[in-house]
């Protein structure tokens, strides 16, 4: 399948690639052997015809307008290469622009979903360039999100801190600078600095400021399993956290589709 899912992507560029302009558009790597392998067995159960994102397309556009151009136009170039694609699926995870996500994850985008000759199908997700953002490259955790998250109780505190900094070492080989500790507990630098597991991590001095809800997703699904009481509440905390960033990126998309600024 992987093999199928490689030759398809070259397929697909040839297709679609005058269409994927935008700086974070493009086609994705192919999902990995092993990673494809434990989605097979752990979401699936074993059933190869729901394992249809090895082939991967990413639209990222700025509006609703924009975007929905942009998706008319992979629709009809689709629908004039049937002798590559065979069928095509719509899935809307955007709803009403006003209403509550329906999805667990919060995140809003559409995708299209191309089953090719070959009968891999292929994932096209388009993206708003503002949910995109906090998504896969950096979270301005502002004071709007700050007091979001004191209001719904959800500051880490300082155990919280220190177990949040292990598993995200874990996750990306580096440790989160003392800004995001400080931000996502509001507990003072100085407070952070003067623990004895800060002065610990200190000393290797590996730090990032780079901190995405992907990121988040992985730290969520790492204490999910586990039966301890830290973990627990560590995973409900990132859980609303995420929330509260994708709800406020969304806020940003509608502010642009009513030209409010």
């Amino acid at each position: 399948m992987c093999e199928i899912a490689s030759d398809d992507r070259k397929k697909i560029e040839s297709i679609f690639w005058n269409l994927l302009e935008n700086k974070d558009s493009s086609v994705w790597p192919d999902k990995n052997f092993w990673r494809a392998l434990v989605k097979l067995i752990h979401d699936y159960n074993w059933d190869f015809h729901k394992l249809w994102d090895l082939t991967r397309l990413r639209v990222v556009e700025e509006s609703f307008s924009e975007q929905l151009d942009k998706f008319i136009q992979f629709i009809k170039i689709a629908k004039e290469n049937k002798d590559q694609i065979v069928n095509i699926w719509i899935q809307d995870n955007t709803w009403h622009i006003f209403s509550i996500s329906e999805k667990p994850w919060w995140y809003r985008d559409f995708k299209a979903l191309f089953t090719l000759k070959s009968w891999n199908v292929v994932e096209l997700q388009f993206h708003f360039q503002a949910m995109y953002d906090v998504k896969a490259w950096n979270v301005n955790l502002t004071d709007k999100v700050v007091n979001k998250l004191e209001l719904e109780k959800s500051l880490l505190d300082i155990d919280e801190i220190f177990l949040f900094s292990e598993i995200f070492n874990r996750e990306v080989w580096k440790y989160p600078d003392i800004e995001i500790l400080h931000k996502l507990s509001k507990i003072s630098i100085n407070e952070i600095k003067n623990d004895k597991r800060f002065e610990k991590i200190s000393k290797i001095d590996n730090f990032t400021s780079n901190f995405a809800c992907d990121k988040i997703y992985h730290l969520r699904r790492d204490t999910m399993k586990s039966d301890k009481k830290l973990d627990k509440t560590l995973n409900k905390k990132l859980t609303r956290l995420e929330r509260v960033i994708f709800e406020n990126a969304w806020a940003e998309v509608i502010l642009k589709y009513f030209n409010i600024k």
